[in-house]
């Protein structure tokens, strides 16, 4: 039987305190840094997305178990994380041992060519098990002759990631090739920042990165950064709602996370950000533009929440570097466009990575709820918690899958508690 929530707002304010999860962009990189390195795996702490909670668990296994026998290769099934899968390939096929890299469902539609490639090129076994250039995987003990490398960054930076933190664990110098538009490149930025922080060098002048170095295993960052993508939600929030004010603790100007590019995005969707002390403080009620163009090529998750405040504030949009969201959990621009449409928003594709928002430019009158119904979130974290905001002006609002928050912020639900009636086939729990 598939879970349902049905979300009601409450009457009071939008005013509260809410702790984000740890950033599992940050912490996954961390993860990875910590086993190339030969360091002792960080546990997992509260607020830990669960793919955090995989990779962690992944990688002790790798740890304890026995990898040497080919008629006995030790399977590792990577759900649907997609980070998980591809972080993991290279790190494996630089152990002397035999895998199977597999996942759920949903992650063997995920393509993996690009990152096979350019490790096959490099010396790396790899064999597809099921369709060409997509899991699951069988990995053999490398055989590594490394000259160019290249690797084709159109689709994920993930690939390119992965790529780069494994070259310090085979040699000491390196230089990589971006082929094709960088996605995500906030992302690779970060990958590198923190490869700094375990004593590598790095040049990026695109389409270049040159790193040297290897790894010291006395150098770590202590502290994972909270998640800004996270954080867009209760932007979101503030945005549909049109007040209100609530202070996110451990969110900082400085942080390496390319998602901070919210703070402008909702700016001009009404919500002000902050910066404190100890985290930041936004609030709502601000000047809404009715027109926005926003390219989400560099900050492809905080498509969601952005999209969908701008269809509640009949905001005409025009969005565009989109190409990557229909390969994450779910198909993200055909779900955004199918479940908006059944409220009777219109978001079309126009081309491949280019879709618009239609309104009619004016602003829902306040307090005037209209029906809703069923969203479906096709199993997805990031569209559960963007639909949910919608029960604001829209009644009833159900989401099916609910539980799927749990991927990346195990605690929404609760949190959303704060402001909303919540009725779930699942139990709700503060944390772990």
């Amino acid at each position: 039987m598939i879970s349902t929530i049905s979300i009601q707002a409450l009457n009071h304010k939008l005013e509260g305190e809410i702790k984000l999860p740890l950033s599992k962009s940050f912490r996954n990189r961390q993860l990875m840094l910590q086993a190339y390195s030969g360091m002792e795996l960080s546990e997992p702490g509260g607020q830990e997305a669960d793919d955090s909670r995989l990779l962690y668990s992944l990688l002790r296994r790798i740890e304890i178990s026995s990898f040497d026998d080919p008629s006995q290769p030790l399977e590792l099934n990577c759900k649907n994380a997609g980070t998980v899968f591809r972080f993991l390939l290279p790190y494996l096929c630089s152990l002397d041992g035999y895998f199977i890299l597999t996942g759920a469902a949903r992650m063997l539609e995920r393509p993996i060519g690009p990152l096979v490639d350019a490790l096959s090129n490099m010396g790396a076994d790899l064999q597809y098990l099921g369709n060409e250039a997509y899991p699951p995987l069988a990995i053999a003990p490398a055989q590594w002759q490394i000259h160019d490398i290249y690797i084709d960054s159109s689709l994920s930076s993930q690939f390119a990631s992965a790529l780069v933190m494994l070259l310090p664990r085979l040699q000491a110098q390196s230089q990589i090739t971006l082929q094709g538009n960088i996605a995500s490149r906030p992302y690779l930025v970060l990958s590198l920042q923190m490869m700094h922080g375990f004593g590598i060098e790095y040049q990026f002048d695109d389409p270049y990165i040159e790193i040297s170095g290897k790894y010291q295993a006395t150098k770590d960052l202590s502290t994972v950064e909270l998640d800004w993508s996270s954080a867009a939600f209760w932007y979101e929030l503030l945005a549909i709602g049109r007040s209100g004010k609530i202070f996110l603790p451990g969110l900082y100007e400085n942080d390496l996370q390319g998602d901070k590019a919210l703070v402008t995005h909702f700016e001009n969707l009404g919500v002000h950000t902050v910066f404190e002390e100890n985290g930041i403080s936004i609030e709502g009620g601000g000047e809404i533009q009715l027109s926005v163009n926003i390219d989400f090529k560099e900050i492809p998750d905080l498509a969601p929440a952005l999209i969908v405040s701008c269809a509640a504030l009949e905001v005409m949009g025009r969005f565009t570097g989109l190409a990557s969201l229909n390969l994450k959990e779910s198909q993200r621009m055909e779900v955004l466009s199918t479940e908006l449409e059944k409220l009777g928003y219109d978001l079309r594709c126009i081309e491949e990575d280019e879709y618009v928002l239609i309104n009619d430019c004016v602003i829902p009158v306040q307090n005037q709820k209209r029906k809703g119904g069923l969203l479906h979130s096709h199993n997805d974290h990031r569209m559960v918690m963007a639909f949910a905001p919608l029960a604001l002006i829209f009644e009833p609002i159900e989401i099916d899958y609910p539980e799927a928050i749990e991927k990346s912020y195990p605690q929404f639900w609760f949190d959303f508690q704060q402001f909303f009636k919540v009725q779930s086939s699942i139990p709700i729990v503060k944390s772990r």
